[in-house]
Order: C-alpha cells, then structure tokens, then sequence
C-alpha cells in the first residue's frame, strides 16, 4: 500500500527517471517541482509495493553468495568464501589459495599485522597475487620452523613469499616448532632475535591458517618428524579432530586436553580468539571435522572452504 500523499502514476514517474534515466533523486525533485525527500520516500514506497523489482544477474556460472550467507548465519562467521571443487586434492588447494589471495587483496589495510601458519594449502597464495607495490602490511609466522617437512611449506618460508606478493614488510622467527620440554619456551624466547618476533606476534590483527587432521596420511603436522607413533596414538585416545598452528582440539574445540600443545614455540591457539580477523583456508571432506571443530571453539571468524564441503555444513 502507499503510505505516501502522490498517486501511482506520479511514484511510476519518479522510478523511470531514477531507474531508467539516471537521473539523481536532486535533479528529479527540481524536474517535478518536489522535495528530494519526498523522492526518496517515493522510490522506497515503490520497493514495498511492488512497482520496483530489483533483479541481481550473475556474471558467475557458479554463485555461491546464498550458501556462503547461510553458513554465516549458521556459525555465526564474519566470511564465508565457497570455492569451486576441484577433482584432486592439489588442484583444490589451490583454488582455495586463490580464494584466499582475492580475500586478503580486498581486506588488508596498510599498517596490518598479519600471522601466518603454515601448511601446502597456504603456500599456494602468492601464485594467485596481483602485483603491488609497498602494501605497508607487515607478516609473521605464528609458530616456528617445522622439523623435517618440505622447506617450501615452513611458516618462514610461506611468510617470505607472501609478503613478497603482497609488497609487505615481513619477520622471521628462527626457532624450532616443537621443544622436548615447555619449559625451554621461555629460554628460547628471551633470545633477542625471537622475542622481537613474539612481540610482534601480539600486534597481529589477521591471520590465515591451515587446519590439520593429526591421522591423515597427508598430515603437515605429522610430517614435521616432531611427534612420533606414540604421540599419534594419544591424540587418538583423546579424540583430536584437527590442529591449528600444530596444536590440537576435539570436536568441541577444546584444546585444553593436549599437554603437546604446551611444547609449541609460537602463537598459542587460546589466543587466536582475540585476534580481529582468523581466516581458516580449509577444504576436502577430510576437514571437515576439523573445520568445525574450529569454529566451536571460536578460534576462526573467517571460513574459505570448497562447495561440496559448504554443503555438509549447511546440513548439520
């Protein structure tokens, strides 16, 4: 109904010349000798009442933008990004690393702190980065170097590169992952060296991490050399469903359980709660436990993941 004083001919009128014109709602208020306001309510009034259907078309053969929304809601996430599904599990990868890429290249502001974990997922982002010049974007690992595993997927040597895609500032931090006992992370971290880098790890307001399942054959946690068969088993017996930063939580997102935890050299997980932006870059239906896991425990508000995975989590 119009709540309006004005007839339909005059609200059909105001629509042509805003809608199909182009005309500013100033310059139809002089033309038809009424207030700019009174426009304003006009077009508003022709929304409600049917006059004005405003159709949105795609230019992308796959839109995703209603999953995404309702797995916002759902989780209560700031982003969902769905990503295509890919055939195998390198070419996933990197679809979700060029979904990351475009994220980060819209939502990094000059003067962030970003951490990054580590992981074959995320060192596929620079590929996907345009060229920029002096981002003024600062980016830190959140944990240290990974024992055996390919060097092309150390926290230092994904900070490197992509702070190099991205024309940012970057620290390293040269200091194993994994220590035998806690008690050497507080020697390790008064070294000069390091600490200037803990320092930092505390400025960080976004980060990007991989989400790791402990018994996948595939596992970079597991390839790290840190944790034996032994240590394996006990994440088993305590139900770990994934780790972030090598460190691990159940299905409810509870880390607490995992004394290894306690043996990282790094950004503790509890503490990724407080950090602005998390972005987990997570895909495959390996992950999925873990992806919820994560949200659970409220150490992600950011989720870039695949199609096939977006839709189990719509479902439960």
């Amino acid at each position: 109904m119009i709540k309006h004083v004005g007839s339909e001919r005059l609200m059909v009128k105001v629509c042509n010349l805003y809608y199909m014109d182009d005309l500013k709602q100033e310059e139809i208020a002089k033309k038809l000798g009424i207030s700019r306001p009174t426009v304003s309510r006009l077009l508003k009034d022709a929304k409600e009442a049917g006059i004005v259907r405003i159709q949105i078309v795609s230019p992308f053969t796959n839109d995703y933008s209603d999953l995404e929304k309702s797995l916002e809601m759902k989780y209560g996430l700031k982003n969902v990004i769905i990503a295509n599904d890919q055939n195998d599990d390198a070419g996933q990868k990197l679809e979700l690393a060029k979904e990351a890429a475009f994220f980060l290249e819209r939502t990094l502001k000059p003067r962030d702190v970003v951490g990054l974990s580590m992981g074959t997922t995320l060192k596929g982002i620079p590929t996907f980065v345009s060229a920029r010049k002096e981002s003024k974007v600062t980016f830190v690992p959140l944990l240290g170097g990974v024992g055996q595993a390919n060097i092309e997927i150390h926290p230092n040597q994904i900070v490197m590169e992509i702070a190099n895609a991205f024309g940012g500032k970057y620290m390293l931090l040269h200091a194993p992952a994994v220590v035998s006992d806690p008690n050497l992370i507080k020697t390790f971290s008064e070294e000069l060296g390091i600490k200037s880098v803990m320092e930092m790890m505390k400025k960080v307001n976004v980060a990007v991490v991989g989400l790791g399942t402990p018994f996948d054959s595939n596992s970079t946690m597991i390839a790290t050399g840190y944790y034996d068969k032994k240590d394996v088993e006990l994440m088993r017996t305590k139900e770990a469903v994934g780790d972030i930063c090598m460190q691990s939580y159940n299905a409810q997102g509870d880390s607490s359980e995992f004394d290894s935890n306690r043996k990282v050299i790094g950004y503790q997980i509890e503490n990724l709660k407080k950090i602005e932006t998390v972005i987990a870059v997570a895909g495959g239906s390996s992950k999925l436990d873990a992806i919820r896991g994560a949200i659970r425990g409220g150490y992600i508000n950011v989720l870039i993941t695949n199609y096939s995975n977006g839709l189990e989590l719509e479902k439960q």
